[in-house]
């Protein structure tokens, strides 16, 4: 049985912690770190030293193409 994810929450640690959206995902990419960021760097929100730094020794990742964005005018957090 597949299990369909309609929202995935995003939690911002800095400078404020809290839930600050959600998206809906679109497609899962699975490649090589280095296939990731020469395909997807445009959208990516990071640098080529950080994504190949966090996939170090690892041959193949993931990336979530991001549809229907929702960002909050405020952030949801557990003091709310």
């Amino acid at each position: 049985m597949q299990t369909i994810v309609e929202k995935i929450y995003i939690y911002q640690t800095l400078p404020n912690s809290g839930i600050v959206g959600y998206f809906t995902p679109n497609k899962i990419i699975k490649d090589t770190p280095e296939n990731l960021w020469n395909n997807l760097k445009e959208f990516s929100g990071t640098t080529e030293e950080f994504l190949l730094s966090y996939f170090h020794d690892i041959e193949e990742g993931y990336a979530i193409e991001i549809k229907n964005l929702v960002i909050f005018d405020k952030s949801i957090t557990d003091r709310d």
